[in-house]
């Protein structure tokens, strides 16, 4: 049940990709195919363009610094903040002004589902926030400053883990 509401959650929210309301019909194939290639397009191409710029920026004269930590803490800074922005207004569009409450309710499924469907919903879509800042940051840092398996493996520390809210690890964080 609960990947069902989930499942019906994300539609609601790409739901203009899918359904042309103006026409009151669904869109070919053609159009919703081009329509997430855009939104790729724009959260991974300007989005993730835009953060991949900013980490090819900091990253080495920060690592040569010594200061690997500041790299990692300004883009998981940035990654919360953005996360945490998308997550607001998600939160306000999924929990308080969503429309199928009295239908859903009226249905034999325990609100503690639903609430966590939906929670999840907003969890996920802060985490495509996040991601859009967090992976391109990630990847230049390893393209960028060469780090051998073993000294990756080696220094994570328990601290490390705790960094930003979406788990990103860096294996030499905090030692300069």
């Amino acid at each position: 049940m609960l990947k069902l509401l989930i499942h019906k959650q994300l539609s609601e929210i790409f739901r203009a990709y899918l359904y042309d309301a103006k026409k009151n019909k669904t869109r070919s194939k053609g159009a919703t195919a081009a329509y997430i290639v855009l939104f790729v397009l724009i959260m991974a191409g300007m989005l993730g363009g835009m953060f991949t710029y900013l980490s090819l920026s900091i990253c080495e004269p920060l690592s040569a610094a010594g200061m690997d930590w500041l790299y990692f803490a300004l883009m998981g800074l940035i990654a919360i903040l953005l996360g945490s922005f998308g997550s607001v207004f998600n939160t306000y569009s999924g929990l308080y002004l969503a429309k199928d409450n009295d239908l859903l309710l009226s249905m034999p499924i325990p609100v503690g589902v639903i609430m966590t469907a939906r929670l999840l919903v907003v969890y996920i879509m802060g985490l495509l926030y996040s991601g859009v800042v967090i992976i391109p940051a990630a990847a230049v840092y390893l393209i960028k400053v060469s780090a051998t398996v073993r000294d990756r493996l080696v220094h994570v520390r328990p601290f490390d883990l705790g960094v930003c809210s979406n788990a990103v690890v860096h294996p030499r964080m905090g030692s300069g």
